[in-house]
């Protein structure tokens, strides 16, 4: 069987595949016939080769050059999810999302389908689709801790209905319950029942939680985040820019922390800094493909406390144009256009 498989693949891939010979090893062949009964798509080894290398921009022309000749393969959920993946590292989020929804309805058993997904919807600013992504996952893997905290962190973040958030609280405590503290996932569910009682809860004891959470060392990003934004609203813009910038370093593609760090630059005060508040606030929108509606608002903020009500104006235009499921702050929107109104009915002096 080794033999026949061996010199089935030469025959078949000899000539402009060369280079790639070294990655049909027997072990790897018979590998893929156990788990596909086929021979290998070469595409997807390239691919794979390449993903581990790094070069995430050879390893998607490989895996859709896979995708689009062998649409229908059995591994083809497999190769669509790392196809996905690359997408997500060369910033392309609206076709990582396109090719993440077709892994989840494919293939619901793929666990981290439904997390990526929701993760770039939460980059988006789309919550209320990452809490629904996450609300079907949560029906197949019930009891898995990954899904559980995933899915509380978008409906904290959606602002989910009431039945929801109840939902969240009680399966946050159960799962604190069975877990022992030397579990790596202990600290993620104090972080992140901190976060529901900063929202809808008891911030003292959020902020107690969240304190003993950060100092054991092993805090999640969302520990982070959390703090830093109670920090904010309190006025402790210093100790809020180092929570937001811990964030920043263990999730740099996320654009949150820079929303709200450009947040801390345009708080009046010491630390007042529209023109830096400016290239913060630009650097989320550019991360989440001017879809974020959060960033969005702080980059006209910028805008108009440096004085151009015209970059305020076409942001404006953006947020408006994002569907609902973006949670589009309406009340800003009426606050720029009324300053537009102003600015319009005020006679700039001539030169």
């Amino acid at each position: 069987m080794r033999q026949w498989l061996t010199e089935s693949v030469i025959k078949r891939f000899r000539g402009n595949n060369r280079q790639l010979f070294h990655c049909l090893r027997p072990a790897l062949l018979l590998s893929w016939w156990r788990t596909w009964k086929t021979l290998p798509v070469l595409p997807w080894i390239a691919g794979a080769e390449y993903f581990k290398s790094g070069d995430f921009r050879l390893a998607a022309e490989s895996y859709r050059r896979g995708l689009e000749k062998y649409p229908h393969h059995r591994a083809n959920f497999c190769a669509r999810l790392d196809y996905a993946y690359c997408l997500f590292q060369l910033n392309a989020l609206s076709e990582a999302m396109a090719e993440l929804r077709k892994v989840v309805v494919q293939e619901p058993g793929l666990k981290d389908g439904h997390l990526l997904l929701a993760k770039l919807q939460l980059y988006t600013g789309q919550a209320v689709s990452a809490a629904r992504t996450m609300r079907r996952a949560l029906d197949i893997f019930e009891a898995d801790p990954q899904i559980i905290l995933c899915f509380a962190h978008c409906v904290i973040a959606a602002k989910g209905p009431t039945a929801q958030l109840a939902e969240v609280r009680e399966k946050l405590r159960s799962l604190r319950a069975r877990l022992d503290f030397a579990d790596p996932y202990y600290s993620a569910v104090d972080a992140a029942i901190a976060c529901y009682e900063f929202r809808f809860g008891d911030i003292e004891f959020a902020d107690q939680l969240l304190v003993r959470v950060i100092a054991s060392g092993g805090a999640p990003f969302e520990a982070f985040l959390a703090k830093g934004e109670h920090l904010l609203e309190n006025g402790r813009i210093s100790q809020a820019r180092d929570q937001f910038e811990r964030a920043m370093c263990l999730v740099p593609q996320d654009p949150r922390p820079l929303t709200l760090l450009a947040r801390c630059y345009l708080t009046e005060g010491d630390f007042y800094e529209p023109e830096h508040a400016l290239q913060l606030a630009s650097m989320a929108c550019s991360r989440s493909h001017y879809e974020n509606s959060e960033a969005l608002s702080v980059l006209a903020d910028a805008y108009s406390a440096i004085g151009d009500m015209h970059g305020a104006m076409l942001i404006s235009a953006r947020m408006k144009a994002l569907t609902s499921t973006r949670q589009i702050n309406f009340d800003y929107l009426r606050r720029v256009e009324q300053q537009l109104q102003r600015l319009r009915s005020v006679k700039l002096p001539t030169v």
